[in-house]
């Protein structure tokens, strides 16, 4: 069951974090590229990271969780930058 998502374009691409019930998805361009199956995130290191290298300079996507009570807050950034979620 989904619960939250959030997407973006990084370098051409479109990238998708998906949050179910029980793991989260990284997805760029439709493709699976990592899965984070804990229960808790403190949103300190990234819980999903995937690198697009058909570029001239490859990107290193990186995905914060960070789980509260009733919400998991999504922050994904591309090469150390905030790209697109939640701001924290």
């Amino acid at each position: 069951m989904l619960v939250n998502e959030v997407r973006a374009e990084i370098s051409g691409h479109q990238v998708r974090v998906a949050n179910y019930v029980n793991s989260a998805k990284l997805y760029i361009d439709g493709d699976c590229r990592d899965t984070f199956e804990e229960l808790f995130s403190l949103g300190r290191e990234p819980s999903l990271s995937a690198s697009i290298s058909d570029t001239p300079r490859p990107t290193l996507v990186e995905v914060f969780l960070k789980t509260g009570l009733l919400k998991v807050k999504i922050k994904i950034c591309a090469n150390g930058q905030f790209v697109a979620g939640d701001n924290f």
